[in-house]
């Protein structure tokens, strides 16, 4: 059912509908009347076939009846290894600088495919000239921006040859900006500049900002994929980077002691639930936790999503007790995939407002919804882990939207000629 005050069928105009509801274990529960129009539009059971107490719930979406979708069982962690970085602007990398002719081939970390469910085959594309009506090469879009205030050069892969002895592909450039300095992190560094460009830290390895426990694989590994946050709310850094470590993965995150990114961090190493690999993680900055996504991956391939509570308080405090809740996406949909927290830069939400995650649906992917965003949230209560719920926020609707695809000219990539469609 449609909110109160919505009075816009997302499906369009349509005369009334039938519906025969029956949920997936074979229990015919009534017949089902779409009616559309002022004040609002509506399901109604207009012929009960047995007493609703002996059917299970039913979850309405527009035009369609689905069976209600399964809880997720959350699951509570805590760190299994806390400590304190020295101060970053104290660090030295280490002196590899080989010379040219020692330099080997970029070190390559694997892109791993997600939403990888089977999907039905796709009609043959039609030529790209046909399909989308151009001829020649088509022309960038005009900027349509302010220009920056401030540019100036950041990390690069001369930076990784310097510090790793090699380059490192895809780069996966991150930042953040705070009132004085802007953070940035790529595959396998960070680095801490000031807001006019001026570098405060060197070019430091991710593994050296998690010394502070030196027992954790992150601090001697740098297998990437790292986040940078400001975290407006408490004046905090976050810098994270994951460790895959058989049988188990690690993801650590580092939090500034104060505002200043140069300084000293407190430094977490949770080590994951299950054997599933983590991938692609991504976090955002709420009142009552650090949320994270993730993609998750096994020996057959894609393994659904995942979503990350950790406990934001304790974190900032430096408390070693510090835990994490986390929902495995794949108890509920299995296709999830490529799942995105929201992350808080402005003013505070309403008290009490869940921490959002969305991530879209579109019908090139052959999804049923179609083009759309389906939104969760969770509320945390880190001292009722087992009671969280992970729950969609707008029962029986989607927002709904239209990907675009972005064509780039061949001068924008090494294989003369070649166009992609992203």
């Amino acid at each position: 059912m449609l909110p109160p005050g919505d009075n816009t069928p997302p499906w369009g105009q349509h005369p009334p509908r039938f519906f025969l509801v029956r949920t997936k274990n074979g229990c015919n529960i009534g017949i089902m009347q779409l009616r559309q129009g002022s004040p609002v539009t509506r399901f109604i059971i207009i012929l009960a076939l047995v007493p609703p107490r002996r059917c299970p719930p039913i979850a309405l979406w527009p035009g369609k009846v689905e069976a209600q979708s399964p809880q997720i069982t959350p699951k509570e962690g805590r760190a299994a290894r806390t400590g304190v970085s020295p101060p970053t602007r104290f660090i030295r990398p280490p002196a590899v600088a080989p010379t040219p002719g020692e330099i080997g081939p970029p070190r390559e970390i694997p892109i791993q495919p997600f939403r990888s469910v089977p999907r039905p085959k796709q009609k043959p594309a039609a030529p790209l000239s046909q399909a989308e009506g151009i001829t020649g090469t088509p022309a960038l879009p005009t900027p349509n921006i302010p220009a920056p205030t401030t540019t100036f050069e950041g990390l690069s892969n001369a930076d990784n040859i310097a510090v790793h002895g090699g380059a490192v592909l895809p780069p996966d450039p991150n930042g953040d900006v705070g009132p004085n300095h802007y953070v940035q992190s790529v595959n396998l560094l960070f680095r801490v500049f000031q807001k006019n460009g001026a570098p405060v830290t060197a070019p430091l390895k991710l593994s050296s900002l998690f010394a502070g426990a030196p027992t954790s694989p992150c601090a001697t590994r740098d297998d990437g994929d790292p986040i940078v946050l400001y975290d407006h709310l408490a004046d905090r850094w976050l810098i994270s980077q994951f460790a895959r470590v058989a049988p188990i993965s690690h993801q650590c995150i580092a939090i500034s002691q104060t505002g200043d990114p140069s300084g000293s961090y407190f430094v977490y190493d949770f080590a994951m639930l299950n054997t599933k690999d983590i991938d692609y993680p991504k976090f955002g900055v709420w009142p009552d936790a650090y949320y994270m996504t993730d993609n998750q991956f096994n020996a057959l391939g894609f393994a659904g999503a995942g979503a990350f509570a950790f406990d934001r308080t304790k974190m900032l405090a430096g408390d070693p007790t510090a835990s994490f809740i986390y929902f495995d996406l794949a108890e509920r949909d299995p296709t999830i995939g490529g799942m995105l927290p929201a992350d808080l830069d402005g003013p505070l939400p309403p008290a009490g407002a869940p921490g959002l995650f969305a991530y879209f649906t579109a019908d090139e992917f052959f999804d049923p919804e179609g083009d759309a965003l389906r939104i969760f949230g969770v509320s945390c209560r880190f001292w009722q882990p087992g009671k969280l719920q992970f729950h969609r926020t707008e029962p029986g609707r989607r927002r709904t939207f239209r990907p675009q695809p972005l064509w780039i000219p061949s001068k924008l990539h090494p294989a003369a000629g070649h166009r992609r469609r992203t």
